[in-house]
């Protein structure tokens, strides 16, 4: 059986499951599949015994993986549908595991990247980026100052900074990001200057003008909670859907990959230095 045409009927028949939990299963909200259900699927979708049997033999060590793993491996989370409305955190996550896991050859349009993503900036129903560089004046026709992690932005009294996200961006058609400060920011003094929404199809880093509204000076990490994200589906797609390209809007996927890599091996040595971690 092609694994891809398997539909959620099928497997709630098979699992003798309802279809509210085979929903939950495919988009993450289950988030662990016991040694019965993983061999149900198995049989389900014709998958090599010799796969199974490998999985089988640790089962002692780890009676229930997580859901995701099978999901990732089966292909069971390569796709759903996605309703209007707010996306929240793990249908967010399936749907950056998605374009992460495919070749890129499989890359369209519709195809929502963030990048780098942690799991731990994921809210309910938004996503907390991170500083990533700044302009010394107006973004016009100038290249940004990125900052190392582990690094600090300063803000005098009064004054406004032109600040990029460390995270790229690829918006679906389909799909906008409405953009706010986070209390973090907002509690340091700090406030940003940006339009509500991230448009279909933008694709690049995120500039924002960032102001000290208070009396003294104010320094933040680069690594604080700067301003969330928070995503949502169209009930259609625009008529237009010419991209909107952003700072660092060349960047090809694989290199995406590989620069989060990156970034989060810098993240961690910073965080282990400071004692802290995610």
């Amino acid at each position: 059986m092609d694994k891809n045409s398997v539909q959620n009927q099928e497997l709630a028949t098979v699992l003798r499951k309802t279809d509210g939990a085979i929903s939950h299963l495919i988009t993450g909200r289950t988030k662990t599949v016991d040694h019965e259900t993983s061999t149900a699927i198995a049989k389900l979708l014709g998958t090599p015994e010799d796969f199974w049997s490998e999985l089988k033999a640790s089962e002692r060590e780890h009676p229930e993986r997580p859901a995701e793993y099978y999901l990732r491996t089966l292909g069971l989370n390569a796709g759903f549908d996605l309703m209007p409305g707010i996306v929240v955190d793990h249908q967010l996550r399936v749907l950056i595991e998605k374009w992460a896991d495919c070749p890129e050859a499989e890359y369209t349009d519709d195809t929502l990247i963030l990048a780098p993503f942690e799991n731990a900036r994921l809210r309910a129903t938004a996503y907390d980026t991170q500083i990533g560089g700044i302009w010394d004046g107006l973004p016009r026709n100038s290249r940004p100052k990125m900052l190392k992690p582990g690094s600090h932005l300063t803000i005098k009294p009064g004054l406004t900074k032109f600040v990029h996200t460390l995270e790229h961006f690829r918006m679906p058609r389909d799909m906008v990001g409405r953009v706010g400060p986070t209390i973090d920011l907002l509690s340091s003094g700090l406030i940003v200057s940006h339009g509500p929404l991230i448009a279909p199809a933008y694709v690049g880093k995120l500039t924002v003008g960032v102001h000290n509204f208070t009396e003294e000076t104010v320094t933040v990490s680069s690594d604080v909670r700067f301003i969330k994200v928070v995503f949502e589906k169209l009930q259609s797609k625009p008529e237009d859907q010419k991209p909107k390209l952003g700072l660092d809007a060349d960047y090809d996927p694989q290199f995406l990959l590989e620069e989060e890599e990156r970034l989060k091996a810098e993240l961690e040595t910073v965080r282990r230095a400071r004692g802290t971690s995610g």
